[in-house]
């Protein structure tokens, strides 16, 4: 059975996202640096992009992290989402995080 990173699987159920295994991070303040798990780059993410980086230890879908989000900020839900999206792509694409079935 198949899924692609942001589509559903063929169970018809988003993915979760998770932390990829060996990511090292570290907080200061509302801050997040993270060390990817060949430990060759790091990314420095701001308030919005710390937050979400923390809701993903949760192992939640893109649209569990955008209704929250949406909670917690003022500002559109298409903006939200669309953002979101455009995030979890990046760190889907630095290997900073995993996509998992649903149980």
């Amino acid at each position: 059975m198949g899924r692609s990173l942001w589509g559903r699987s063929d169970d018809g159920l988003p993915p979760r996202y998770r932390h990829s295994d060996g990511v090292a991070q570290a907080a200061h303040a509302d801050h997040v640096v993270v060390l990817d798990p060949t430990g060759a780059r790091y990314y420095g993410f701001d308030q919005v992009g710390a937050r979400i980086w923390n809701l993903l230890e949760h192992h939640v879908t893109a649209d569990d992290i955008v209704d929250r989000i949406v909670s917690e900020y003022d500002a559109p839900r298409d903006e939200i989402k669309a953002d979101v999206d455009a995030f979890i792509g990046q760190l889907a694409h630095a290997r900073l995080i995993t996509a998992e079935r649903r149980a």
